[in-house]
């Protein structure tokens, strides 16, 4: 029977130890005996140190004295996130060949002076795969600090965060790479200002690249845009460029419709756009299933899954010069928008018009639709939503809320295409049978209604019982006559022909 923590065996302090940096283990159990000297001194051990901002310099100083007494084979990652005698930890360090094992070096708050010196250090250590450099100040002639990190033999990820960075003849600090400078470098995140001309340099050292991101400030000219054109990273899967202030037309390198090029479906990689307050975020991700796709069996076709995203539908009441339409009307120019999403609630008569803004949408998502707030539709409103029937072409629509019935039938009726239905809640003290009752019999009673062939209906509580109970009840009342219904989870499907 295990009474005290000296029983654990080494394979569980081993354990533990993975939760803990290595200068406070050492701190804790170098000097309690015999047994526990020779386990910190296990070469299986690997450490990870963290030298952070302490209450006082003398605690600090301690810190880094007992890093200075491990040893340094048994490191793996060193974390430096102290501006108090910075430069002083770092020299202390020395980095050399000792450090066989270290693999992840992060060095925060430092001086850029100091930066050159300790690449140079760094050039010995075998195994360093990952490199973050972060400084408060300004980086001049950042071209040649990156001369230096692309002499890292093993170095995979390497991250550079600035303030500011200055580097006006790239040509002479960064010249374009030759054959014997080409580097491993796979992830590269550039947290700087950095112009496109000055990027083109920067990633001719990495022909691995597969995921890159960079800061890009206030670079216009479409002359300096265009040379993205010219790089050449054919393993490259992430790119993020964050750039303020770009007119919309130097963009045109990216045209949107080239991410449904055959390179991206091939590899079920598709655009989503999502609106928020004052910006619009344009994703390329791989292709998740949808709501509207529960028929595993069914063929998808990538090139329709242009779908949009609205956080916002009323920017105006932030923003007095923008409204949703102006967003709408933006990303339309683009690109047709196959899917739309709207997630808060949207008053129907904003809704309309935004569907008469997009006449080749095929499936709509809504979560709450108003029909009193901020006011009451008028009867001339209603005339001109109906009036508006042909132009809609929606297919497949998902009601996130409804308050009643009635709103169910009114987008059928100014949806007259819909093939498909999800209804996420039903009305309140609405049940299950009454609501499928009343919306079968005006399916079955209303030419418009007459394309609808799946409904789903989410509910909580249902069960096999019940599915048996719809089922006789459908049956019994001659509301369908060949029809499939079944359960999946709390859904239930209706299908019929």
């Amino acid at each position: 029977m295990i009474t005290t923590i000296e029983h654990f065996s080494n394979e569980i302090f081993h354990e533990i130890f993975e939760y803990l940096y290595g200068n406070e283990i050492y701190k804790a159990f170098s000097r309690l005996n015999y047994r526990f000297e020779q386990l910190i001194d296990d070469p299986c051990l690997q450490y990870k140190i963290l030298i952070d901002y302490s209450s006082n310099e003398k605690r600090t100083k301690k810190k880094l004295k007992r890093v200075c007494q491990m040893n340094k084979k048994q490191i793996f990652c060193i974390s430096i996130w102290t501006w108090i005698n910075n430069t002083e930890i770092i020299s202390s360090l020395d980095f050399n060949s000792s450090y066989s094992n270290l693999q992840h070096l992060i060095l925060s708050y430092i001086q850029p002076n100091t930066i050159s010196v300790v690449l140079h250090q760094l050039i010995e250590l075998p195994r360093l795969y990952s490199l973050t450099i972060q400084t408060e100040d300004t980086i001049k002639t950042f071209g040649k600090i990156y001369q230096l990190v692309f002499t890292l033999p093993k170095l995979r990820y390497f991250k550079c965060k600035a303030d500011e960075a200055t580097n006006e003849i790239i040509n002479k600090s960064l010249p374009i790479a030759s054959l014997e400078q080409l580097t491993s470098i796979e992830q590269l995140i550039i947290d700087h200002p950095c112009s496109l001309k000055q990027l083109v340099h920067l990633v001719s050292y990495t022909p691995k690249l597969q995921y890159l991101k960079f800061l890009n400030l206030n670079d216009n000219n479409k002359k300096n845009f265009n040379f993205l054109s010219s790089i050449q990273l054919p393993n490259l899967t992430f790119l993020s460029i964050q750039s303020y202030h770009t007119m919309f037309d130097t963009l045109e390198t990216y045209e949107l419709n080239g991410f449904f090029h055959s390179f991206w479906l091939q590899r079920q990689w598709i655009l989503e756009i999502e609106v928020e307050c004052d910006e619009i975020t344009y994703l390329i991700h791989p292709y998740k299933k949808r709501w509207f796709e529960y028929n595993e069996q069914k063929e998808i076709d990538l090139s329709k899954s242009r779908q949009v995203i609205l956080d916002i539908v009323s920017p105006e009441m932030w923003y007095s010069t923008l409204t949703i339409h102006d967003y709408i009307k933006h990303i339309h120019s683009a690109m047709k928008i196959d899917q739309l999403h709207i997630r808060p609630a949207i008053f129907v008569v904003k809704l309309i018009e935004i569907l008469e803004l997009l006449p080749e949408l095929d499936a709509l998502k809504l979560s709450t639709i108003s029909f009193s707030d901020p006011r009451k539709v008028t009867q001339d409103e209603f005339i001109q939503m109906f009036c508006l029937t042909n132009q809609i072409r929606i297919t497949k629509l998902y009601l996130g809320k409804i308050r009643q019935i009635q709103h169910v039938y009114f987008f059928l009726t100014i949806c007259p295409l819909i093939k498909q239905l999800e209804i996420n809640n039903l009305p309140k003290k609405m049940k299950i049978k009454l609501f499928l009752r009343l919306l079968l019999i005006q399916i079955k009673n209303r030419s418009k209604f007459s394309n609808l062939r799946l409904l789903c209906i989410r509910l909580p509580l249902i069960d096999d019982k019940m599915i048996l109970k719809l089922k006789q009840m459908i049956q019994d009342e001659s509301l369908l006559v060949d029809f499939t219904i079944k359960r999946m989870m709390d859904k239930v499907y209706l299908e019929w022909k």
